[in-house]
């Protein structure tokens, strides 16, 4: 759902291309190690951050890299952190100016998205990459790969043919001794 919001804010702002939304999977996945959250939490902020700012897919991920850097630097959520961005790169920088960054911000979002991501990356740069550089950020990327490695497994397994027609078998045959006992037959008799 995340990726088909992302998609569609992408066409709502003109920005819209295979390319475009492809790249933004990819950024989204690669992040999510960074991020210490799913790549699906940071599609939703990309498609946020679409829809405030008309970004092109390259502002985009400029401004959702400052985002996660500003949330991992002050305890923030990733939501809160994008929104911030978002309302700086329209000319809005109050949240800043209430933690003492002052930006000289313009009306063009172009200029402004400059401004803001130089920054956050001056003042917060790596702090993302430092926060996953401990336990937590290990135990993060152990579970996530491990989760990422279920769901591969599991597509695997439920699309393999030789795993269904088993399936299919075992229950024909659970179905059978179940009607052998609905019906009281010899495996009863026996004891089972």
């Amino acid at each position: 759902q995340a990726f088909t919001r992302l998609a569609t804010s992408l066409r709502l702002s003109g920005n819209y291309s295979k390319e475009a939304a492809d790249g933004l999977v990819d950024f989204s996945n690669e992040m999510e190690g960074l991020a210490g959250v799913g790549a699906d939490v940071i599609a939703s902020n990309l498609a946020v951050l679409s829809s405030l700012t008309r970004l092109n897919d390259s502002g985009l991920k400029q401004a959702e890299t400052a985002a996660i850097n500003l949330s991992a630097a002050l305890g923030k959520d990733l939501g809160t952190t994008t929104e911030m961005i978002a309302k700086a790169i329209n000319g809005n920088d109050m949240a800043f100016k209430k933690l003492g960054i002052t930006m000289n911000l313009t009306s063009d979002t172009t200029k402004n998205l400059e401004i803001v991501t130089a920054a956050l990356t001056d003042r917060f740069g790596g702090s993302a990459a430092a926060k996953m550089n401990t336990f937590g950020g290990a135990l993060f990327l152990l579970t996530d790969a491990y989760g990422d490695m279920f769901k591969e497994v599991s597509k695997a397994i439920v699309q393999n043919d030789v795993v269904i027609t088993v399936m299919k078998t075992a229950a024909d045959i659970f179905g059978k001794f179940s009607e052998q006992l609905k019906a009281g037959g010899p495996a009863v008799r026996d004891g089972i």
